[in-house]
Parts: C-alpha cells; structure tokens; sequence
C-alpha cells in the first residue's frame, strides 16, 4: 500500500516536471523569436541609416566637385593669358559669355561627380 502510494507520488511529481518542462521550452521558444524579431528591426534601421549616409556621400562629393570645378575657374590669378585675351575672358573679342563659362564649369563639375561616384561604388562594391 504504502509503495504504491510513493509511486503514484512520484508518478505525479514527474508528471508536474514534464509539464513545467513544456512550459519553459515554449517561454525558450518565444524568447528565441523575440530576439530574431529584435535583430530584423535593427537590420532593416541599419539598412535605413546607411542608406542615408550613402545618399549625404553622393550629394557631398557632387557638391565637392562643383565647387572644385567653380574655384579653379573663379580664381584671380595672373597667368599672362589675361593680356592676350582667351575663350574664357568675358571682355575679350570672340570669347564665350559668363552664361557659356558657368554652364561648362557646372557640366564639368557634374561628369567630375557622376565619376567619383562611380569610382566611390565601384570601390565600395570591391571591398564586400
């Protein structure tokens, strides 16, 4: 009598384990996929942030080689072509117009950005 009674306990005891075992391999379980859910929402934010700073990268080097572009032609030095008079002095007979100069230092500046950035992409792409 007694002994039955003791197996019947421990019956029940390993019963009441098994049980708590379920339990904790599902609260395991939703843990498991809370932490990948965690990890795809930080991915797809990094994904974001990196985008922006690629895009702030390409506006800034088109901005760097405009303006490159820009000061080389704005600067005043005195080379001795200025007495001669050239294409791109604006008072001198048969020379382009101020409009002409700004449009073919705008178009320069802009192939000088397009092929950083397509030397930055390429180089970027190489480094993966």
């Amino acid at each position: 009598g007694e002994l039955e009674g003791m197996e019947g306990l421990v019956q029940e005891r390993r019963m009441e384990l098994e049980e708590a075992e379920c339990h904790l391999e599902t609260l395991l379980q939703t843990l498991v996929d809370g932490r990948k859910m965690a990890e795809l929402g930080m991915s797809a934010a990094r994904n974001r942030i990196l985008r922006m700073i690629l895009f702030f990268d390409v506006v800034c080097t088109w901005v760097m080689a405009v303006t490159t572009v820009a000061s080389f032609l704005g600067m005043n030095l005195h080379s001795g072509l200025e007495s001669r008079g050239g294409p791109l002095q604006p008072d001198a007979p048969g020379s382009l117009s101020v409009f002409a100069q700004v449009v073919i230092a705008s178009s320069t500046g802009v192939a000088m950005g397009l092929l950083l950035c397509l030397v930055a992409f390429r180089a970027g792409t190489l480094l993966r």
